[in-house]
């Protein structure tokens, strides 16, 4: 009965996210209804991108918020630092890809 559940559960999630597609409002860390730049647009549109910016959001508040006043001083000029560096991407899939890992990784080690 367990995988007849599990199967249900997860044709119930398919059917959801089909239904809620990828320009979801809360599909990242940011309201998609306001993107204004192309590397927002198109974490709004690639569904792996959004998890990818929701992921290092999480790394990212979760060590601002328990970091010291010197600690999350840096950590917030590295994120703007970080920004720039992504916005630059523009709509280049694989930038954007490959920015976020390294921000991710970077949070993970660095932090």
């Amino acid at each position: 009965m367990r995988p007849i559940l599990m199967f249900a559960a997860g044709a119930a999630f398919l059917i959801l996210a089909g239904l809620m597609g990828p320009n979801d409002a809360r599909a990242q860390s940011f309201n998609c209804n306001n993107a204004s730049t192309p590397v927002e647009s198109i974490i709004c549109n690639e569904p792996y991108l959004g998890a990818l910016d929701e992921e290092m959001a999480s790394l990212y508040f979760s060590i601002r918020n328990t970091s010291g006043s010197r600690t999350r001083s840096l950590l917030q000029e590295d994120q703007r630092n970080w920004l720039r560096l992504r916005n630059n991407c523009g709509y280049d899939y694989f930038c954007v890809e490959r920015a976020y890992q390294v921000r991710i990784n970077e949070l993970r080690t660095i932090y």
